[in-house]
């Protein structure tokens, strides 16, 4: 959205959703230069063992960070039916009960705000372990209680439980 050009980024993300030669593009590089095609749906990213993986340059293997890897060539690494996998899997998936749960804050306020101050005074010391966490974490836990938190779970809960 903050694109100087929204439209035509908008027709590149598509693009890079849909079609096979930019998805792969964008996943494994240029063909002939990064990888060899082999067969219809993969790819040897040594260039049938002529270049070494780490001399690459360019592949990006996982494939799910542009895009869809569902319309993009797998590498080699891969089985061949990795889309059929990958399929199965996703099919056996469950959904979670409380799947798009939207806590209703209208109700915990000054407890949200309350706890979120408790957080923000422990939370960057105990993260990055610039205090000893035997000391600080049964004081932080004091405060969260202290502050309600009991409060704003069972409230949480409360309205999980009456979701349907």
């Amino acid at each position: 959205s903050g694109s100087e050009h929204p439209e035509e980024a908008l027709k590149f993300i598509n693009l890079l959703n849909t079609d096979p030669y930019v998805g792969t593009l964008i996943r494994h590089g240029i063909e002939g230069e990064h990888y060899t095609a082999v067969g219809e749906n993969q790819i040897d990213r040594t260039m049938g063992g002529t270049l070494p993986p780490d001399k690459n340059g360019y592949d990006y293997t996982f494939g799910w960070q542009f895009g869809t890897p569902f319309n993009q060539k797998w590498d080699i690494s891969y089985p061949e039916n990795i889309a059929e996998l990958f399929q199965e899997y996703n099919d056996k998936s469950v959904t979670a009960k409380h799947n798009g749960f939207m806590f209703d804050t209208a109700t915990a306020e000054t407890v949200i705000a309350s706890v979120t101050n408790v957080v923000a005074q422990y939370g960057p010391a105990l993260e990055s372990g610039m205090v000893d966490p035997e000391e600080k974490i049964p004081e932080f836990l004091k405060q969260l209680k202290e502050n309600g938190v009991d409060e704003l779970l069972n409230e949480i809960s409360s309205q999980i439980k009456d979701q349907k």
